[in-house]
């Protein structure tokens, strides 16, 4: 045996010369979508002595103490003494012959598996991001709106609302309803941005650090560390409400008064237990009263029976319903019905209220009060909780969906320590071996592989208006790409479909006109509303936010009692920025830059997908197996990005299995044609250049093979490079940029990074700071003034 099996710390018994493969994949390239983990298919060990102790004589349920083979086991599989995989095993089922146990079947998973273990189906909103909420107020939304609830834009808002929006600097056109909005600021004394209509956003980032801190994961931050996820957003939409409400309080009871009252005065939920044979019933009565100072503040009071949302009511100041609120009762049968009740206040303002609530017990139709409680003065702030905000999705697939929107290999390197990268930057840090003189020649099949005749890249159906729009008049939804393969004559490839769908929706954004002139203005905004532009709620939405200074097109600000003119809005895009060409995008098809009409050539699909699918569906692509006896310098140290040199050919691993039997490993290779220098320097995605904002701030470039490498900077126009500090930390060029003052030009150098005589150039630019005036005067000699992005 090459091998040696662990669960927890002792070492199995194996039959001697049983073929006991170790299979390990990272992507398989029958399924272009997975990223795969290390495993073994079931395989037999023998009911020795040591065994039985170690599985506890399991297949014996009388005796206590068994093994738990509900869930998987640590160990790990060695190899000549030296660590080789390591993971979880799973007892499967124990095997009896003529009443004796002779054998256990097992299985191996690698530390992948570790993952769906620990998330299990646990939502966002379990994780914390207390750092990240904030109290709702005006001042808090237009902070987030023009740049972010904090100094690092960790939490921003946007024109995402439940509503549609129009310009109309009319001033006597005040439009503000439930479902349309003027937004010029020189429109009605209320139009402009509402502030109630918007919902934060929070960068991607954030929720991957959240995972991290509740699970104890470590992901490496090779990808999101990158520019392309680290400035995207995820919409906070998780409710059908027009306006924000505040974050719901449960009344606080602190008193009860009657001969019976059923209310618990320390989980403040009332019992109550019908008995529908006798006809019995209880009517309940609530009146909430605002304590002095807080008489105009709209509040909404919730009704909960059994945990279900069963009545809402919205009032000001002294808001009463003591007579018959609710009325508890059964259905004629003689079955006994429990009702658990409770209530719940919201505002979207700081409210302080006291209330009392009345419990009537109604078999005769007397009404008699049974007995009250009372809750003295209550404070509910006005208070933005991010956890409670997100939508909703579990953990697990919000994962997926990340690692299958960008093409992420993940990857196991510790306990609990994951490194995620493209498939692209990750294949680029393989190294080249030459394995010929360990390759069995005597006979190797070579297959075509699975092929595929279309391929189809999903997001889940566009619920909204826009969406629904797109997808009647383009027959697809928006961001969705297909393709369609097929060989030199245009016939279809002899294979089968294949659908990639995600577990996030698009919302199309629009820039809006002046409805007069058609003139557009600066400001993109999203409706997530019906075709009866009633509110919906929509699959998590991945958006960027472009922080960008708003024209001649003057936008307002309302904040339920004065409106000001926005200067700088963050734009919702589905686009990285306004500059052409556009490096990233959140679609997969070639959409339109929502702000220019621009072509977005570079999206999820010719980023990460478009030169792995070439070259997989090659014409000269083919499947080959081979096997071979690795030595141990080699076996130990194969990674699945290596690149194999078997002759004169070269080729990529799809997976290989080790028998740790025999020491035999069996290759699935396929040839590849990327035009890569294996170990040369490569900058990931479209790290070739890196665009930042005017503030002091860190950000990082992906590089293969950069190791061994140095930096050079050149200054670009006027501008010297003192204001940009690069160092290489592991397989990333770590950027800090000083803050930039100037408001009319931005500022770039050039990188030049070299290695071994190769060297890559990657543009660096910094963008001024937004132009702002005060009293809405802008003033400048000669009667001129110039800007660059419209700031």
């Amino acid at each position: 045996m090459f091998g040696e099996i662990y669960i927890q710390n002792q070492k199995v018994d194996t039959y001697p010369f049983q073929n006991i493969s170790v299979i390990e994949s990272v992507v398989d390239i029958k399924d272009i979508s997975k990223n795969t983990n290390a495993f073994t298919r079931s395989f037999t060990v023998p009911a020795t002595p040591t065994n039985n102790i170690l599985f506890r004589h399991w297949y014996n349920a009388n005796i206590d103490n068994s093994f738990d083979a509900r869930t998987k086991q640590a160990g790990h599989i060695s190899w000549k003494g030296k660590e080789f995989k390591v993971g979880t095993f799973r007892l499967q089922k124990a095997n009896i012959k003529k009443g004796r146990i002779v054998s256990y079947t097992i299985n191996f998973f690698g530390r992948l598996s570790s993952i769906n273990k620990e998330v299990k189906g646990d939502e966002l909103s379990v994780l914390d991001f207390t750092t990240l909420n904030h109290s709702y107020s005006p001042a808090n939304v237009l902070a987030g709106l023009t740049n972010g609830i904090t100094a690092d834009r960790d939490v921003i808002y946007t024109a995402l609302m439940k509503k549609q929006l129009y310009v109309n600097p009319d001033p006597s056109d005040n439009t503000v309803t439930d479902t349309l909005v003027n937004v010029s600021f020189d429109g009605g004394a209320n139009a402009g941005l509402q502030w109630l209509d918007l919902l934060p956003s929070i960068r991607l980032i954030k929720i991957i650090e959240a995972i991290e801190a509740y699970y104890g994961f470590t992901f490496s931050r090779d990808f999101f560390g990158h520019q392309e996820f680290s400035t995207a957003y995820l919409w906070c939409n998780n409710s059908v409400e027009r306006n924000q409400t505040g974050t719901e309080g449960i009344i606080d009871w602190d008193s009860k008064n009657g001969n019976d009252v059923w209310m618990n005065l320390t989980t403040n939920v009332g019992s109550y237990t019908v008995n529908s044979g006798t006809g019995e019933r209880f009517r309940l009565g609530l009146r909430v009263t605002a304590e002095p100072g807080y008489e105009t503040v709209p509040f909404t009071v919730r009704f909960y029976i059994n945990d279900e949302l069963d009545e809402v009511h919205e009032g000001t100041n002294d808001w009463n319903n003591y007579s018959a609120l609710r009325v508890l009762q059964g259905d004629g049968s003689n079955d006994n019905f429990n009702y658990q009740v409770y209530f719940t206040v919201s505002s979207p303002y700081d409210f302080e209220y006291t209330a009392k609530l009345y419990t009537y017990f109604d078999e005769d139709g007397s009404g008699t009060v049974l007995g009250t409680a009372d809750a003295s003065a209550n404070t509910q702030l006005a208070f933005m909780d991010i956890g409670l905000n997100l939508p909703k999705i579990k953990v697990i697939d919000f994962l997926k969906g990340i690692f299958s929107a960008y093409k992420l290999v993940i990857l196991p390197t510790g306990e609990d320590t994951y490194y995620v990268d493209t498939i692209d930057n990750y294949y680029a840090n393989g190294d080249l071996i030459d394995i010929t003189d360990y390759v069995k020649f005597d006979e190797y099949p070579v297959d075509r592989g699975e092929l595929f005749n279309e391929i189809a890249f999903e997001f889940q159906e566009g619920q909204t208006l826009q969406g629904a729009n797109y997808l009647s008049e383009n027959a697809r939804g928006f961001g969705d790409e297909k393709l369609s393969l097929e060989d030199a004559n245009g016939d279809p490839l002899d294979g089968k479909a294949f659908t990639l769908k995600l577990p996030f929706e698009q919302i199309p954004i629009e820039r809006i006109q002046d409805q007069n002139d058609q003139v557009f203005s600066n400001l993109m905004y999203g409706a997530s509303i019906d075709k009866d532009f009633e509110p919906i709620v929509t699959k998590p939405f991945i958006h960027y936010a472009i922080r960008t200074g708003q024209g001649v097109k003057k936008i307002g600000f309302f904040d339920g009692t004065t409106k000001s003119q926005l200067h700088v809005i963050n734009n919702v895009s589905c686009a990285s920025g306004i500059e052409n060409p556009c490096l990233y995008s959140t679609t997969f098809s070639a959409e339109r830059n929502p702000y220019n009409g621009a072509i977005l050539t570079n999206n999820l699909y010719t980023n990460h997908y478009g030169p792995y699918i070439d070259e997989v569906f090659n014409i000269k692509k083919r499947i080959y197996k081979f096997t071979a006896i690795l030595p141990e310098r080699i076996q130990l140290l194969l990674s699945l990005n290596d690149v194999l040199k078997i002759k004169e050919n070269v080729y990529r691993i799809s997976k290989y299995a080790v028998n740790i039997a025999t020491g035999e490993t069996e290759f699935e290779l396929f040839n590849f044609f990327s035009d890569l220098a294996v170990g040369q320097l490569k900058a990931a995605g479209n790290s070739e250049s890196l665009y930042v904002d005017y503030r002091a701030q860190t950000s990082f470039l992906t590089v293969a093979n950069l190791t061994g490498s140095s930096i050079a900077q050149v200054g670009l126009t006027e501008f010297d490079t003192s204001w940009l500090t690069p160092t290489i930390v592991g397989g990333q060029i770590q950027c800090v940029f000083d803050e930039y003052t100037n408001a009319f030009s931005p500022r770039n150098q050039r990188l030049d990074v070299t290695k071994n005589g190769n060297t890559i150039s990657i543009f660096v630019q910094q963008n001024q700071r937004p132009l702002t005036v005060d009293n809405n005067v802008g003033t400048a000699d000669n009667n001129i003034l110039t800007s660059d992005n419209n700031y």
